[in-house]
């Protein structure tokens, strides 16, 4: 026969709770998942269908102590939002809020553990997870202090991590950008070397240089090699000029003085 189960919620329409009268712990591990053996030798499996089937109820999962065997009324010390429930690789997770009673116990260390409460179908098979017990003798090893209270700093030291990362990629690229206009500027001295070489053997123009240093310096280095020294330009033909003008000077002075050139 299939389990059933009656729920009345209580001061539905009592005065809401002050946010300050509870505590929030993200992703508390509630159970272990896959096959898994208690410690008095009873075997359970919790996957994927317990924790669909537990979040079409629609109803949080109460935190209760000691399996309500020692409180009178059963009340809950918190709540599971069933909504926020989460199969990871190790167990069901969910968040889980606090009520004033639940904070003390926990805050004080009255109970370290979590025992959760199943709805076993057939073949050990786990349909719902009906609630979570805090005790101090638990069936697996779910420790409510150290996996609730350590996330958020398991959460910053992560984000720490990752800020250093990004700090170290951050230096690294202004290192890089650094190497780039050292070897951007060698390579344009490199090519003004070569091209002021050039104009002064005479292989180019000095109007060419700006257009020619535009070229990759391997192949500006193979063309000037390769390039052929000029003609006449402007400034040899002045200089031809100059030389012409004294031979002639000299000419014209040795005819006046009655000598002949041999």
């Amino acid at each position: 026969m299939k389990p059933s189960s009656i729920i009345i919620e209580i001061n539905k329409n009592g005065a809401p709770a002050k946010s300050q009268d509870f505590v929030g712990y993200k992703s508390v591990k509630i159970s272990p998942a896959g096959t898994i053996t208690g410690f008095d030798g009873r075997v359970f499996i919790v996957d994927e269908n317990t924790v669909a089937k537990t979040k079409a109820k629609g109803i949080d999962i109460p935190l209760n102590v000691e399996h309500c065997f020692t409180e009178k009324a059963c009340a809950a010390v918190g709540w599971f939002d069933v909504n926020t429930l989460e199969l990871k690789e190790d167990g069901v997770y969910a968040t889980l809020t606090l009520n004033k009673d639940g904070e003390e116990l926990i805050k004080n260390k009255n109970y370290r553990y979590l025992s959760p409460e199943f709805i076993v179908g057939e073949n050990r098979h786990v349909e719902t997870i009906e609630g979570v017990a805090l005790v101090n003798s638990p069936n697996f090893e779910l420790e409510i202090n150290k996996k609730g209270e350590n996330v958020e700093k398991n959460t910053q030291e992560l984000q720490k991590q990752l800020n250093a990362k990004e700090n170290q990629i951050q230096q690294l690229q202004r290192q890089l950008n650094a190497k780039e206009e050292q070897v951007k500027k060698l390579i344009d001295d490199l090519k003004e070397f070569h091209l002021n070489a050039a104009i002064k053997d005479n292989k180019i123009l000095p109007a060419e240089k700006d257009s020619l240093k535009a070229m990759p310096l391997d192949a500006l280095v193979s063309y000037l090699e390769a390039r052929p020294k000029l003609g006449m330009t402007k400034e040899n033909n002045f200089q031809d000029g100059q030389n012409g003008k004294k031979e002639d000077n000299e000419a014209k002075l040795l005819k006046e003085l009655g000598w002949e050139e041999d």
